[in-house]
């Protein structure tokens, strides 16, 4: 679905794997785990993000999308090209 295309193409853009909980309640993870973050530094212990995540979060193997290197690379060639447009046009004025 959509869903799988718009990881898709971020997976193509950023030239990394992307993937999602498996639970549908994402946000509310992250915000529990933020917080569970927050608490442990305060007490002075140093349990981070990562181990925490590792701890909490199953990952959905279905909706994992890996890049497309060679989609990637026409998308870096592009970015590259848009940022001389700017930095070419902006100081004309012409943006």
């Amino acid at each position: 679905g959509a869903d799988g295309v718009m990881r898709q193409l971020l997976a193509d853009t950023c030239g990394v794997a992307v993937t999602c909980p498996a639970t549908r309640q994402g946000a509310a993870v992250g915000a529990a785990i933020q917080a569970a973050v927050a608490f442990f530094r305060h007490s002075g212990e140093s349990l981070g993000f990562g181990e925490m995540v590792k701890y909490l979060v199953t990952e959905d193997l279905a909706a994992r999308r890996e890049p497309d290197m060679a989609r990637h690379e026409q998308y870096q060639g592009q970015m590259s090209r848009q940022q001389y447009l700017v930095a070419t046009l902006h100081p004309g004025g012409f943006l």
